[in-house]
């Protein structure tokens, strides 16, 4: 009997990474993708603004033409940096924490 201690404890410890991995992700990491995502769409749109706005400049255009591109490229770092997440955390089995809410519980 005493030989199922060591089996139980490891799957107590795994249980602990996994609820510890899961609010990493939850708090930390989604919240941090999600800003940096904004941050790059609101560049991309700040170079648009800048390439309308000043279209008969030279310099205007390509500054906000770069500004294009980078926020373009923030942009699919961003989509990747998301998907390597999502295929980690399905590799790996981890439950995803669920954002749904149960508009049936809320009168109640």
């Amino acid at each position: 009997m005493f030989w199922l201690i060591p089996f139980t404890q490891i799957a107590h410890a795994q249980d602990v990474g996994e609820k510890l991995i899961n609010t990493v992700l939850d708090k930390i990491i989604n919240p941090l993708v999600f800003f940096l995502f904004v941050a790059a769409l609101i560049y991309f749109l700040w170079g648009v603004f800048m390439y309308l706005k000043d279209g008969d400049k030279q310099d205007a255009r390509t500054t906000g033409s770069r500004h294009i591109l980078w926020g373009l490229v923030g942009l699919v770092i961003m989509m990747s940096v998301y998907g390597i997440i999502r295929l980690v955390v399905n590799t790996f089995n981890f439950q995803a924490p669920s954002r749904t809410v149960d508009l049936k519980s809320i009168g109640k």
